[in-house]
């Protein structure tokens, strides 16, 4: 498994439209392969229209059961329950600590899972 920080237009909604620096915001992208490097699946994990910077923490993927746990600096942070925003005059990472279940029927990221055509 790998996860990326991406930017990624196509799987934003609005993307060119909502903010001036939009294609400096970031997303999260997970990648499942089998040990032999087949892509298997991916999920995109995007932060919506808001105007956001990830930096994914050094060694902070894991999987625990069935989900995925990874933390990092972001420069704000947007699911649907929360919202951690910055001041564009004087900017301040945060901390983040995110855990996601593909198959949880209750989602608080907005996401899209991937094909295998489209990871290649």
């Amino acid at each position: 498994m790998v996860l990326l920080e991406v930017t990624s237009p196509g799987l934003r909604p609005d993307y060119d439209d909502y903010a001036k620096w939009s294609n400096k915001s970031s997303d999260l992208l997970i990648i499942v392969m089998k040990t032999g490097g087949q892509i298997q699946r991916g999920y995109n994990i995007n932060m919506n229209k808001a105007d956001i910077g990830m930096k994914i923490g050094d060694g902070a993927f894991f999987i625990l059961n069935s989900k995925y746990i990874f933390g990092g600096q972001s420069w704000g942070y947007y699911t649907r329950y929360q919202n951690e925003t910055y001041d564009i005059a004087a900017p301040y990472t945060d901390s983040y600590l995110f855990n996601y279940n593909p198959e949880a029927n209750v989602e608080c990221f907005y996401r899209s899972e991937l094909s295998r055509s489209m990871l290649t």
